[in-house]
């Protein structure tokens, strides 16, 4: 099949071009000759101009804006502030984020001096669920000066060269009073677009990446770790998660506190439409409270209808409507169901103890236990984030055994989808680098 190279070497707008496997091979080669830009750079210059990038996107004028609003453009915004990018980048790299620019001394008592080197080529697949996140680990690629080649996916596949294209208008003035261009950085990063099943292109691209960040399912993750690779080349996936949520009886002494609690839980059920993998699919609610269960599905009922008025829902398809209308049936005859009159959200309330299989489009299950501790113990190796309501005891008791059990998040409900670092369980940009050591005489 076709290869189409969507946006390279500096282009200011998407476009598309019918290549051949020649064409990519070539576009690795070019960006080869462009990794010398990304030396000459100041880690804190490339961290500048990302934070004027998400300026320009935040204009209210900004054509993303719409597109992008369910699909966390507020939190790539706030990700993408200097501040905290200078923030994650020294947590990532051991308290020296300049370790990327020159040799630091990372213990004073030895006469070790270390530098943070880049891989080389990242090559990046793009989930199509949630394109931003292509952009995320773009940008970490460049903090750490690697080129990149990303491959969009077949779905959304022009939001992000839309993204990158900002770039070009994005410019920073470093600390010695010189503009730096981020179209000079635009010049470091490739997105192409091929056919799943061209696997020429498929396997071209694997081989010739030092760095390999993949985002996506199942199928799309064990595909893409069964390309041939150099042996030195570094994986950094993002597989499949499941996330939940968990309210203890501590939480629910009165309707105002559950109340706060609905409203938050409701927050993190619509960031991203609950397609995230740190969207929360089921809650389960402690039973012996002031407030049942039961009545607290009632509150969050009404926290989604206040939610959607101030974060509107995508449009749905046709096939994930009879999804939600086949789910509100079977809970409308064996347990209890609240919803909007279109499919805007769904609240399905059981006493089953037991995670629910997602069905994602703002269906949040509510599930009612005895013992919030034992709903620690059905996290697993998929668990990504589990918000929690909970005090402090019971809260550092809960995070420990599920934790044990794979959960890599546990934020409090309302922040579920506020990435920090680490993220699933890694320092990416510690990954993203090769350390290098001399010594000071």
């Amino acid at each position: 099949m076709a290869l189409s190279i969507l946006l390279s070497e500096g282009q200011k707008r998407p476009s598309k071009m019918s290549c051949t496997i020649t064409d990519l091979q070539e576009t690795i080669r070019s960006l080869g000759s462009k990794f010398r830009i990304l030396q000459e750079w100041r880690v804190d210059d490339i961290i500048g101009v990302l934070d004027a990038c998400a300026k320009i996107l935040a204009r209210p004028d900004a054509p993303l804006r719409t597109k992008l609003a369910h699909q966390g453009l507020a939190f790539l915004l706030s990700w993408l502030r200097e501040s905290y990018l200078r923030r994650i980048s020294n947590l990532s790299l051991r308290g020296r984020r300049d370790s990327l620019d020159r040799f630091v001394r990372l213990d004073q008592q030895s006469p070790v001096l270390y530098r943070a080197l880049p891989r080389g080529i990242a090559a990046h697949w793009v989930a199509g669920n949630v394109p931003i996140l292509g952009f995320l680990s773009i940008a970490q690629a460049l903090i750490t000066k690697n080129v990149s080649i990303a491959k969009a996916p077949t779905q959304s596949q022009e939001v992000l060269p839309q993204l990158l294209s900002t770039l070009s208008r994005s410019n920073y003035k470093s600390s010695s009073g010189r503009w730096m261009e981020g179209a000079e950085l635009l010049e470091t990063i490739a997105v192409v677009h091929f056919d799943h099943d061209d696997q020429s292109c498929r396997e071209t691209l694997s081989k010739n990446a030092d760095l390999r960040v993949a985002w996506g399912g199942t199928d799309a993750i064990e595909s893409i770790e069964s390309l041939p690779k150099k042996l030195e080349t570094e994986d950094i996936i993002f597989g499949p998660k499941y996330s939940f949520a968990a309210i203890g009886r501590e939480s629910l002494n009165n309707e105002k506190s559950a109340g706060q609690w609905a409203d938050r839980l409701a927050l993190d059920v619509a960031a991203f439409d609950q397609y995230a993998c740190s969207s929360p699919q089921t809650v389960f609610v402690e039973s012996g409270g002031a407030i049942a269960p039961l009545e607290f599905a009632q509150l969050l009922s009404k926290a989604m209808i206040a939610v959607g008025q101030r974060i509107p829902k995508a449009p749905t398809d046709a096939g994930k409507v009879h999804e939600i209308l086949d789910l509100r049936a079977a809970y409308d005859l064996k347990d209890q169901a609240f919803y909007s009159k279109g499919t805007d959200w769904t609240v399905l309330y059981s006493d089953e103890e037991a995670l629910a299989n997602p069905c994602f489009s703002r269906v949040i299950f509510v599930r009612s236990i005895g013992d919030i501790m034992k709903a620690a113990s059905l996290a697993g190796p998929n668990t990504q984030t589990v918000g929690l309501a909970l005090s402090n005891d019971r809260r550092l008791e809960f995070a420990q055994q599920a934790g044990l059990k794979g959960a890599l998040r546990l934020p409090v409900i309302g922040a579920m989808s506020a990435f920090d670092t680490p993220w699933d369980g890694m320092f990416p940009m510690d990954r993203m680098v090769k350390w290098v050591t001399t010594y000071d005489d």
